[in-house]
Formats: C-alpha cells, structure tokens, sequence
C-alpha cells in the first residue's frame, strides 16, 4: 500500500504529485499530468522493489493467508482456505512455481 499521500494539482495546469522511498530509504517527490499518469510511474517503483521476484507461488498463498488470518475473525474461514489450497493447488504445477514466471503468455500456452 502506498504509504504517502497523492495530492491534486494545486493550480490549473498543475500536477498530481506524491512521494515514494528509493531503494536507499531517501524520500522522493513524483509528478504527473495527470492522476492515472502518476500511478502508471508509481507502480514500477513498487514492483522493482518487491521481493516478487523470488516468491513461489505457495510463499505467496502463505503470506496472503497471514494477512487474511489478521482480518478475518473467523477460524474455520482461514481452516477452508487452507484445505482448498492442500486439495487444488499443493498437487498442482503451480505450487512450487516463481510468481515472475506466471506471466500473460504462460497462462495463454498452459490454459486449460
């Protein structure tokens, strides 16, 4: 989630701006014509950052199932989603599979 705010053109003919963290913790300012703009720029920034790259498929299910474990108050919830994945996805391909890899044109070749 992007943590700082994006703020509208002060003045017509402005621009949307925001800021975001380098990869040496340094805040920096970004700007844009216009609001679709700025995220377009924004959304590299993060995915470059991201530890994505090297995440398998079941690394993210496991981190996903902690988050949603933190806003779900229900436990039998997380204990369903914890079988679907051990019935659907543990005997699958996709299991053990890098996230980076399962790309638009792996789905297109490997669609059933």
């Amino acid at each position: 989630m992007h943590a700082y705010a994006i703020t509208p053109p002060a003045t017509e003919g402005g621009r949307w701006q925001t800021c975001y963290k380098d990869s040496s913790g340094k805040r920096k300012n970004i700007k844009a014509q216009t609001k679709e703009e700025l995220l377009d720029k924004l959304i590299p920034l993060y995915l470059s950052n991201s530890h994505l790259d090297n995440l398998t498929f079941h690394e993210l299910y496991e981190e996903w199932l902690e988050y949603k474990a933190a806003v779900t108050n229900s436990v039998n919830t997380i204990k369903r989603h914890k079988q679907h994945y051990k019935k659907y996805f543990e005997p699958s391909v996709l299991h053990g599979m890098k996230i980076k890899k399962l790309t638009n044109s792996y789905w297109k070749k490997n669609a059933i």
